[in-house]
């Protein structure tokens, strides 16, 4: 049946009944300091009914002695109890219901106290569980089965029985198919380190995935990277391990935080009272006990296990942004959705703003130490063949053939980031012919170009000239950075950001030639990626996280000129490696491509721009559009007597009328007005000439928007100054009273007239 969800807010904090009943006598204790005798006087007893209200700390501990009742009555943690000023400690009775809660509020009436009640229900988790068994997550719940299935099988194995393979899986894969751990995965260079302690673990872990055992594994953890053999823990891995060992006991809430979190959310809404331990695997026995109490005993654990995931999505996550949550961390590699979408809205609305903060909270990562090899590819994918070149022969200490400079590691990300797989050595051999030295006794080429400092010996093994020549410095030094890898924690960014405007081209987009001139003044020409094509071929390098394109004013580019024959493969099936996966031939390169999955569009559109046609219809059909409106909760109510969000919304609610609801004002224009100046300021560059824009200088219109309030001004004496009253057809002149600007009564005047009931849906927000 529905439970009552009822909640109250009372000093801008959201309470449940029973701490509500405890933040009340916890503020008037605070701003009183009352004697107990007192203290019951205001707060009787009785308020609570048969239990009573307050008990003191010597009536509580007598009354556990003979009590066999395990439930805690009273708030009894320290930082709950309270200390009247006769210095006697108090508790606050934990027991509140639908039968004695107006008791309590009744008592914050009388004492003046606002208590705002908000009312809810909810469903009991047992028919939340049967919603969800209706539509449960069938993929995910086939590779979660199959993976523990797998591990099980090496229950009580010796650790020299562990092959790789499902070492792999348990502690190296970003998701195996039983939870997600991007970013914070072991690297390669750390699974290599502790290649020779995982059997071991991972033994121990089977054979018995207990809380004491985390401990262990724990400490093992420590003194790991206490020897270098860990750069951070994952400790998210770690859990996952213990999770995929005994799914009966454990959920895939992997973070202790969000497990936490949850049951504290769990225990307030549904008060499930479960206890909580700041180890891992007794926290989520603790959850999943409780999770079965509620008569799901005997369900399927995969699917149990999944639902307790989708509770997280619904309670447990902070502050979750309902239209711009990242994929979920248990959703396997192979099962992850590209996100095609699009914010639109007026002026004002926060359409950057959104961009830039999904861009910071999604796809960027603060003070990280980058994968190597991820960060190779990102050094690697700036550099021309020539530099490859350079770097390989300048790491080879002996003259080498070119087979082995294609197999050189750098040659291969190269080609690779390129999506080259054909003509390797051809294009080896036309570089290193390019800029071999004018003298060579073995290279027989014309058309050399500067630098020239290669050359090949009598058995056409390839050499640097001269390794000490100074133009080669800065690639030595190069050699020794690519040599050392990352060092430093740094910000990375996988995404990339763009404007369309209409001279925007495929060629700065995807692929198109572009013009080389040498030091003789001859001109040719090379393929250059664009950059939606550098940001796939990264992504490609990275699976393991989301890489972004962000595209604002997205609608004023044309699309078909832009897009090309690409305009098909965003589509998030047609991605590469999904089920309906297409690639098309680079007209330029002549070479495949496709667009992966792990890469996000994003885009945003002005929809008051009169200069703009309708959305290409083929590009509105690959995105999701999503609306973003003026937000009145943004702005002050009380600005020297000017409520800025009554005054917006009346005037909104006007144009809406006159015009369209696409050319309404957003918030942003009037966020940072504090005073009377500020207003008058954002007026006189921001709003007023976009009313001009919008109504085509139609003032009348104008003028009703503002209500008439004095900030149009007819120039009356403007055809007898100027046409001498010849032409008596002549057109009425208006101009912006400026003057009225910096009165507050006339921004008053806007909205003051209308009825306050007009305003209901503005002040909700």
């Amino acid at each position: 049946m529905a439970k009552d969800t009822t909640k109250y807010i009372f000093n801008g904090e959201t309470y449940g009944k029973g701490r509500l009943a405890l933040a009340l006598v916890q503020y008037y204790v605070t701003s009183n300091s009352p004697s107990l005798s007192e203290l019951k006087e205001v707060f009787p007893q009785d308020l609570q009914g048969t239990r009573g209200l307050l008990i003191t700390e010597e009536d509580l501990i007598e009354k556990n002695k003979h009590s066999n009742d395990p439930k805690k009555r009273y708030f009894e943690k320290d930082s709950e109890s309270l200390k009247t000023d006769d210095g006697i400690k108090v508790y606050v009775c934990n027991q509140w219901g639908v039968g004695n809660i107006e008791n309590i509020l009744g008592k914050a009436k009388e004492l003046s106290y606002d208590v705002e009640v908000v009312k809810g229900d909810l469903k009991s988790i047992d028919e939340l569980y049967e919603e969800y068994k209706l539509h449960p997550s069938t993929a995910w719940i086939k590779t979660y089965k199959t993976l523990c299935d797998k591990f099980a099988q090496y229950k009580d194995k010796s650790a020299k029985e562990f092959d790789e393979d499902i070492l792999i899986e348990l502690w190296r894969s970003p998701d195996n198919g039983v939870a997600g751990v991007s970013p914070g995965f072991i690297s390669l260079d750390e699974f290599s380190a502790l290649l020779l302690d995982l059997p071991e673990i991972t033994e121990k872990i089977i054979n018995s995935p207990t809380a004491n055992t985390l401990e262990e594994v724990c400490a093992w953890a420590r003194k790991a990277k206490g020897d270098k053999k860990f750069k951070s823990i994952k400790w998210g891995v770690i859990n996952r391990v213990f999770a995929t060992a005994n799914p009966i006991a454990y959920s895939t809430i992997i973070n202790e935080t969000d497990l936490q979190h949850l049951v504290k959310k769990l225990n307030s809404i549904f008060n499930l009272e479960i206890e909580t331990s700041k180890n891992w695997a007794t926290q989520n026995k603790a959850l999943m006990d409780s999770i079965k109490s509620q008569g799901l005993e005997d369900e399927d654990i995969y699917l149990l296990n999944t639902f307790v995931w989708e509770l997280f999505l619904k309670f447990g996550k902070k502050s979750p942004e309902p239209n711009d949550e990242k994929i979920s961390e248990h959703k396997s590699t192979d099962a992850l959705i590209a996100t095609n979408q699009i914010f639109y809205g007026p002026p004002g609305t926060g359409k950057t703003f959104k961009l830039q903060d999904i861009l910071k909270s999604q796809y960027t990562d603060n003070a990280v130490i980058q994968d190597k090899y991820v960060w190779l590819s990102d050094k690697i994918d700036s550099l021309n063949w020539f530099e490859i070149l350079v770097l390989v022969l300048l790491d080879s200490n002996t003259p080498i053939k070119v087979p082995d400079i294609i197999s050189h590691e750098y040659y291969q990300i190269k080609a690779k980031l390129n999506n080259r797989t054909a003509n390797l050595k051809q294009t080896a051999w036309a570089a290193l012919q390019t800029h071999t030295i004018a003298n060579s006794n073995t290279v027989k080429y014309e058309k050399r170009v500067e630098p020239l400092v290669f050359d090949k010996d009598e058995e056409s093994q390839w050499f640097m000239n001269d390794k000490e020549d100074g133009q080669l410095e800065e690639y030595s030094s190069l050699l020794a950075s690519l040599k050392q890898g990352p060092q430093k924690a740094e910000t990375i960014k996988r995404f990339e950001f763009v404007t369309f405007h209409q001279s925007y081209g495929y060629e700065e987009f995807i692929e198109g030639l572009r013009p080389i001139t040498n030091d003789n003044g001859d001109i040719s020409y090379e393929v250059k990626p664009g950059l939606f094509k550098r940001l796939c071929m990264r992504a490609k390098s990275d699976p393991e996280h989301q890489y972004a394109l962000v595209i604002d004013e997205i609608n004023r580019g044309n699309i078909s000129k832009i897009f090309g024959e690409l305009i098909s493969l965003i589509e998030i099936d047609k991605r590469e490696g999904c089920d309906h996966a297409l690639s098309v031939t680079l007209p330029y390169s002549g070479l495949p491509f496709s667009v992966p999955k792990n890469v996000d569009i994003i885009g945003s559109m002005n929809t008051a721009d009169r200069s703009l046609t309708h959305i290409d219809v083929a590009l509105r059909r690959r995105f999701e559009f999503k609306e973003l409106r003026t937000n009145y909760s943004l702005l002050e109510s009380d600005v020297e007597g000017i409520n800025i969000k009554h005054m917006l919304y009346a005037m909104n609610q006007r144009i809406e009328l006159l015009l369209d609801r696409e050319h309404i004002l957003g918030h942003a224009l009037l966020m940072k007005v504090k005073t009377l100046t500020a207003l008058e300021s954002a007026f006189k560059s921001n709003i007023m000439p976009l009313l001009e824009e919008y109504f085509f200088e139609d003032w009348g219109q104008i003028n009703q928007v503002l209500n008439s309030n004095g900030f149009i001004e007819e120039q009356k004496d403007a055809r007898s100054t100027w046409l001498d009253s010849a032409d008596e057809y002549a057109a009425k002149s208006y101009k912006v009273n400026f003057n009225a600007l910096s009165h507050l009564e006339k921004y008053q005047q806007i909205y003051i007239s209308v009825d306050a009931a007009a305003f209901i849906d503005c002040d909700a927000e």
